[in-house]
């Protein structure tokens, strides 16, 4: 019998789930048919090979391995070259409860290579098992996986002097089984051990999307673990991720970094008071009043623990850098201080765009993480008041968005509309630029407002229809249609807002 026949056999009449699991106990998946490993001797003499499991990435090789003995599937990681997780948290984690974390079954350390074996578990991540519910889980289901978090990271940050796990996210959530949920910690090529938990390291390591705001600079702590958790449960609650645009849409790591430094995150689609705020306590931005296993604890058992937000943006510069643009007499010492430069020193700024990158503006900007979009933006060929746009969103994400001096929000709108209709020139020629140089494009791309964009395509295409019936007109005519649709510019600005 063939393996094809043999498995549509086995899987006939099972659901999806049903029949991944028995594609992976006949040894057939999906999975790369590329071996890329060559196991130690040391483990080929004990384990057979099965193959390799898409989840290897730049940190390592992972394969599917089978015990030659008893038969049991297991994970096997070949750590790359210079890459090695802390020889003391491992041995910890050796002897772990498991009950909490991924069986380790074997470690290996030494110069002829890092690797390490461990239980293998079916059901794969809480991301795949997410996934498979459409991103979000019912809240009975999410209380489950509260306590299995909460209990593992409370065991873990108390194992021997404790460890962090430095990269808590859904994909490293094994689930051991789904009924009853039993959830387990895993990949541990992070984690750190008590002795180093608040030092500076030489890299800030992890996956944006759901790193605490210390660990961007370059601090790690077991409080940055529960900051994890809570972009963790927001997700699952959601359906997206925290670091998002408005309606949803993911953003890339730079963008999310930029985000957590400047506190630029909310849990306002929470529709649920009591959740909203578990979740806001997890992520506190100040690490020092961020929820932890006891206020959870309560939560769990129907408090409401105080939380207190305290400050929300950079609470130190990250870097020594500095930039003193020839454009403006004040010098900036972070993004947010580039920022409000740009917009105090508006038409200046914005002829510098206009020319070559300044090479000293993007030598400082790439001091700070989640500023490689800006420096796109400078070297890119747009209209400078555009680029002006745009750098304003990603440098200070929590600020105003300004043109020559009004905020493009409604408000600031409706201020520059109603001084083109009493007569002044000045508030014209804005609109004029706004409309000709798709200043609210760039707007609704850098803040996702629907309104804007809806406006500018409906400017830009009332302005074409204008333009070719005038274009029919005789050439008396046809200047006075010109001054018309000029004049009525501001009445188009308001119409375009009205047609939501």
């Amino acid at each position: 019998m063939s393996d094809k026949t043999r498995i549509e056999n086995a899987t006939a009449g099972k659901t999806r789930r049903e029949t991944e699991l028995t594609r992976r106990e006949t040894g057939k998946t999906s999975a790369s048919k590329t071996r890329r490993l060559l196991l130690p001797k040391e483990v080929s003499s004990r384990y057979e090979y099965l193959y390799d499991l898409p989840a290897s990435g730049g940190e390592a090789d992972v394969a599917l391995l089978k015990d030659k003995e008893t038969k049991q599937l297991l994970f096997f990681k070949f750590y790359r070259a210079g890459i090695s997780p802390d020889p003391m948290a491992m041995l910890l984690l050796r002897s772990a409860d498991p009950k909490h974390v991924v069986r380790l079954i074997d470690f290996h350390d030494e110069d002829d290579g890092t690797w390490e074996i461990q239980e293998y578990c079916q059901l794969g991540s809480i991301q795949d098992w997410a996934s498979s519910q459409e991103g979000r889980l019912a809240k009975e289901t999410l209380v489950d996986v509260l306590k299995e978090m909460a209990s593992a990271l409370e065991y873990l940050h108390g194992l021997g002097s404790g460890i962090a796990h430095r990269d808590l996210k859904p994909a490293n959530v094994l689930v051991r089984s789904d009924d009853p949920l039993d959830l387990v910690l895993a990949d541990f090529g992070l984690a750190k051990s008590q002795q180093t938990f608040s030092h500076l390291t030489t890299m800030a390591k992890g996956t944006w999307h759901y790193s605490a705001p210390e660990v961007h600079f370059k601090v790690s702590t077991p409080k940055s673990d529960w900051f994890s958790l809570g972009a963790m449960l927001y997700e699952l609650y959601t359906g997206t991720k925290l670091f998002s645009m408005a309606d949803g849409t993911e953003v890339s790591e730079d963008d999310a970094r930029a985000r957590c430094l400047a506190g630029n995150y909310s849990t306002t689609s929470i529709d649920d008071p009591r959740w909203k705020l578990l979740i806001d306590g997890l992520l506190v931005w100040e690490k020092d009043n961020r929820w932890g296993a006891r206020e959870v604890g309560e939560w769990l058992s129907g408090g409401s623990p105080a939380v207190q937000e305290g400050k929300r943006a950079y609470t130190r510069r990250q870097t020594t850098a500095h930039y003193s643009p020839i454009w403006s007499p004040d010098v900036a010492s972070s993004p947010i201080e580039l920022a409000t430069l740009l917009r105090n020193n508006w038409k200046s700024a914005a002829n510098c765009l206009a020319g070559r990158p300044d090479q000293k503006l993007i030598d400082f900007l790439e001091e700070f993480p989640g500023c490689q979009k800006a420096v796109r933006i400078i070297e890119a060929g747009d209209n400078p008041e555009v680029k002006m746009v745009k750098l304003q969103a990603i440098l200070d994400p929590s600020g105003p968005i300004l043109f020559r001096g009004y905020d493009l929000n409604r408000n600031g709108l409706n201020d520059i509309v109603s001084l083109a209709h009493s007569g002044d020139n000045e508030a014209m020629a804005h609109l004029i630029d706004i409309k000709n140089h798709r200043i609210l494009k760039a707007y609704s791309e850098v803040t996702g407002s629907k309104s804007a964009a809806r406006a500018d395509y409906l400017l830009d295409e009332w302005e074409k229809q204008g333009r070719a019936l005038i274009a029919k007109l005789p050439q008396r005519q046809a200047e006075i249609g010109r001054v018309a649709l000029r004049e009525a510019l501001p009445d188009m600005f308001v119409a375009a807002f009205e047609e939501e």
